[in-house]
């Protein structure tokens, strides 16, 4: 009996294609609503963790417009555009400000 490795997570639109033209063989499904909101999230923290891991400034830069796809991808599903979401940041910006200045809170007491 063959052994198979089971994903269970969602991948770039051409991976299946890739797979096939290497000789692969795969069982797929696609998922949509809540299903595929849940796959987002679950893809935008194993992308978050791949950044988190590697050490490369190249691979970083990767992992960053990985996750930026990501992010477009969910923006899509929530029928919000990049721009929206631009415009949104913009306004926390301003509110609370960016992370230009590189704080790291320590410690703050208990109230």
């Amino acid at each position: 009996m063959e052994e198979t490795k089971v994903f269970t997570k969602l991948v770039r639109d051409k991976v299946p294609e890739i797979i096939k033209s290497n000789g692969g063989d795969f069982e797929m499904e696609t998922v949509s609503g809540p299903e595929f909101i849940e796959a987002l999230s679950r893809k935008l923290i194993e992308e978050c963790n791949e950044l988190f891991d590697v050490q490369e400034r190249d691979q970083k830069i990767e992992d960053l417009a990985d996750i930026i796809e990501v992010v477009y991808a969910f923006a899509n599903e929530l029928s919000v555009t990049p721009e929206e979401i631009e415009r949104i940041r913009l306004e926390k910006r301003e509110k609370r400000g960016g992370f230009d200045q590189k704080i790291l809170i320590k410690s703050t007491p208990i109230t």
